[in-house]
Order: C-alpha cells, then structure tokens, then sequence
C-alpha cells in the first residue's frame, strides 16, 4: 500500500513525501521530526490494490486523514524536553 504525506500551503495540500508499507499493511518509521514544521498535513492511503492482493473488496480507493500538527516544545522536571 502506498502512503502520501502533503503539507497545506497557503490555500493547497503541496506532495511532501511517500512510503510503501510492509506485506501486511504496516510502515514504521514513516515520519521523522525534521520533515515537520507547523501546519496542516493529510495523509492518503491508497488501499485499492492492498485489498484486490488479498482479493477482497472495498468500498474505498483510498483513505485521507487531515491533522494539524502543532508543535510545542515543553520542559518537563529534570529538564527533560517532550
């Protein structure tokens, strides 16, 4: 299955990255801090053709989350950074 990540700019979700997922639908490490900054991002999981491999149907092509992401660096006791 395919995974698309795009970044709202101004008015448009702009491409930024995408990744195949493993056999059984499942990516780890998908995202890394540094491809981030503050905004909306929507995420598209293209899920036709991970269905027709297991011959199974759906009602959905393709699945789209949006999210805004905020970052807030907060500091925790002893100085521990989340």
């Amino acid at each position: 299955m395919l995974l698309y990540l795009y970044h709202k700019v101004d008015v448009l979700f702009l491409y930024h990255i995408f990744r195949l997922t493993n056999p059984d639908g499942r990516y780890t490490n998908f995202i890394q801090k540094a491809d981030f900054t503050a905004g909306r991002y929507k995420l598209h999981f293209d899920v036709d053709r991970y269905f027709e491999l297991r011959k199974l149907e759906s009602l959905y092509p393709f699945i789209e989350v949006t999210y805004l992401f905020i970052y807030r660096l907060r500091m925790w006791p002893n100085n521990r950074c989340l």
